[in-house]
């Protein structure tokens, strides 16, 4: 009888101590499983369009490059989704006055020779026709392909910035009429874009 009761009273710590075993590791094992971080996707670098691409389920999916920085790393819903089918034509200037109040000196920038080959979202040609194969980019994106930053009331030129003050105005007129929204605005087929920045104001 007491041989018994020694066997049943190790049976019964033996199975005490995998309980607290059990109870230590269940835990920490499913705490681990939740708190795993999501995946991080690394931004990519670009020189242009051509160095963002993704493949997604086998396909090729163009992907803008701004800044040059990819604007999506992984599959999924393009915003900027580029449509070879149906491009935006427009007509599009850049003029800056890089002289002074007292002696002007305008400048019209090529935009098509200040564009690189590996951009295919936007295309510049003669006569100031540019084409944007997304109906969704705005004179922002359109004109960093020309390597221009239009922000706020400062156009950026290479490493030259041209702020609007007391002196100077910089101006975006679409078809005529001064746009508000400045670089935020997005071009319809046919507009015609001028962006200026001179002594004078043009809409005086």
């Amino acid at each position: 009888m007491a041989k018994t009761e020694k066997l049943f009273s190790k049976i019964v710590m033996i199975l005490f101590l995998i309980l607290i075993v059990i109870g230590f590791t269940v835990p920490g094992i499913t705490n681990n499983e939740q708190n795993d971080p999501q995946p991080i996707v690394e931004p990519r670098l670009c020189r242009g369009d051509a160095d963002c691409y993704l493949t997604c389920e086998g396909q090729p999916l163009p992907v803008i490059c701004v800044q040059n920085l990819c604007q999506q790393n992984e599959c999924g819903f393009s915003y900027v989704e580029y449509d070879q089918n149906n491009p935006i034509i427009f007509k599009l200037e850049v003029m800056v006055d890089s002289g002074t109040v007292e002696a002007p000196r305008i400048e019209k920038f090529d935009l098509a020779s200040r564009s690189r080959p590996q951009n295919f979202y936007v295309s510049f040609g003669v006569n100031d026709e540019v084409t944007s194969f997304s109906s969704r980019l705005s004179l922002n994106l359109i004109l960093d392909k020309a390597l221009i930053l239009l922000h706020d009331k400062c156009i950026r030129i290479d490493s030259t910035s041209y702020c609007e003050n007391s002196n100077y105005f910089l101006s975006v007129l679409v078809n005529g009429q001064e746009s508000d929204i400045l670089g935020n605005y997005i071009p319809q087929n046919g507009d015609k874009v001028s962006i200026s920045y001179a002594a004078n104001n043009p809409l005086d």
